[in-house]
């Protein structure tokens, strides 16, 4: 399994936000060092500590500490002489994170076991940050409750999750025990198809705290106190977010640039040297992340992709399913999925969510979005059950899909994402459509300020036919119809108007 795998593909963003406000947190009842634990083989993942050890004179700030909750956070204690404890390192590469694993405070510290699953347990870790070093956003494998920056320190709540993982000790090793996988190369690898896990823990949490020791950059900037928690062998988190700017350029600003894995070098002559010693410019970067490069219209999507996540269990049968759980902070939320006058509720509201997966196509998952206050503003959209092997779940706004591209008609054409093409449309009454293109299937969402009819039409060499009619409900409403390569769709009200066209 590897940890440390939340390269932040292709986000190349426009200007910064401002710092996410906090609310008032409950005091913290640990001392610096309360139930640290000092790094050793089976502590990491991944092999020792590729950075400093916070157990270690080396760590020379403040330790962090652990607390611990019998009643669902309502109140804590120290975790200093509990059954509990917490690893942490700092890293610098491949890259700045600040990694920790809470477990039993003795013996292995990656499972829980049963005792991971007792109704109410829930951890708070205080990691304090080196002099210099600003963090930037959380992501892990655990159930995600909170995320909260302090003056010189993170506070991060969690409760424990299942966890069924891959090991990557060796490629050799692992294409041995996978099979399925041993015609793929180390470019490909991680986004094999795993049958089965190597094991499975009970319980466990491990968590990713992002951090710069230099000015933030605007990808830093943008993603500040974001945090997505997900019970999955390996995910990326990749965004893109205009913030409503047309015709600028984004460019990479910062001296490393990882998209897919890959990480590219800035040189002095402003390209960048790639993992294959290639040259690449900016633009060349853009287009590799999917990226506009000459500004474009493209509604924001924030991703989260799954890599080599097991279909079953480490016993063959059991399917393997996991949640994932998302928080955009206020101005997060305001920038890239909604409008300057829109409230978080109606954010929450419009938000659409697509899961893509190379043989299954794309889909519309069950997510819940809610807009909360503390003890960030924000917004949380959580998904109860994902299955596996490597679905990207692509997260988007049609309040943004609407007003992303030129609107003539009644039409508005968004951008494009993996899977096929996404546009959308709006009318007066205020509903908004987007499309969304797999293979010979077209995934229609139609969000309705009331419920009502609406008929679905498609026009291909000349000739339109009715495909569907679909009783509405206020919200989202998502049908399936079948797609060949020219298809123009049209979204129209009982009454006859057109709602959207769509292609």
């Amino acid at each position: 399994m590897r940890v440390r795998k939340f390269a932040v593909a292709g986000v190349f963003l426009f200007s910064g936000i401002a710092s996410v406000a906090v609310a008032p947190v409950p005091p913290v009842s640990a001392a610096p060092g309360d139930g640290l634990r000092a790094i050793d083989s089976s502590s990491s993942l991944t092999g020792a500590c590729n950075g400093i050890d916070a157990s270690t004179a080396s760590w020379t700030w403040a330790k962090p500490s652990l607390e611990f909750s019998t009643n669902g956070g309502s109140s804590y204690a120290s975790a200093s002489g509990s059954p509990w404890g917490i690893v942490v390192c700092r890293t610098t590469t491949p890259m700045k994170q600040y990694w920790f694993i809470i477990g039993p405070s003795t013996g292995s510290i990656k499972d829980m076991a049963s005792a991971g699953q007792a109704a109410g347990l829930q951890f708070r870790a205080t990691i304090p940050t080196r002099t210099g070093d600003t963090t930037t956003y959380v992501a892990g494998y655990s159930t995600m409750v909170s995320y909260v920056e302090q003056t010189g320190s993170a506070l991060v709540e969690a409760k424990p999750a299942s966890l069924s993982k891959i090991n990557m000790d060796s490629i050799a090793a692992f294409k041995n025990r996978h099979p399925e996988c041993a015609s793929l190369d180390t470019s490909t690898i991680n986004k094999c198809s795993v049958v089965k896990a190597d094991e499975d823990y009970v319980a466990t949490i491990i968590q990713h705290v992002g951090y710069t020791d230099a000015a933030l950059n605007s990808m830093e900037e943008t993603m500040r106190g974001l945090w997505v928690g997900a019970n999955v062998n390996s995910f990326q988190i990749s965004m893109s977010c205009s913030g409503g700017t047309s015709g600028a350029s984004a460019q990479p600003t910062q001296d490393t640039v990882t998209i897919g894995g890959k990480t590219y070098t800035r040189l002095p002559s402003g390209k960048f040297r790639g993992p294959d010693g290639n040259e690449y410019t900016q633009d060349q970067l853009m287009a590799l992340s999917g990226g506009s490069t000459g500004g474009g219209t493209s509604a924001p999507e924030l991703k989260v992709s799954m890599e080599g996540t097991p279909r079953f269990k480490s016993d063959g049968v059991t399917i393997n399913r996991g949640s994932l759980k998302i928080f955009i902070p206020s101005p997060i939320a305001t920038k890239c999925f909604g409008t300057s006058t829109s409230s978080l509720a109606d954010i929450a509201k419009q938000l659409t969510l697509t899961r893509t997966e190379a043989s299954e196509g794309t889909s519309t998952p069950t997510f819940t979005s809610e807009a909360v206050t503390t003890p960030v503003a924000g917004v949380v959209v959580s998904v109860a059950e994902m299955t596996f092997s490597n679905p990207d779940y692509i997260l988007k706004s049609l309040l943004r899909a609407a007003s992303a591209g030129s609107t003539t008609g009644g039409s508005t054409t968004g951008g494009s994402t993996t899977g096929g093409s996404t546009t959308g449309g709006s009318n007066p009454s205020g509903a908004v459509a987007t499309l969304k293109v797999a293979g010979t299937k077209a995934t229609i969402s139609v969000r309705m300020a009331k419920a009502g009819t609406i008929k679905i039409y498609r026009k291909l060499k000349g000739k339109t036919t009715l495909v569907k009619t679909v009783k509405a409900k206020a919200g989202v409403n998502s049908t399936v119809v079948r797609y060949a390569k020219g298809s123009v769709y049209t979204v129209r009200s009982s009454t006859g108007k057109v709602i959207a066209t769509l292609k």
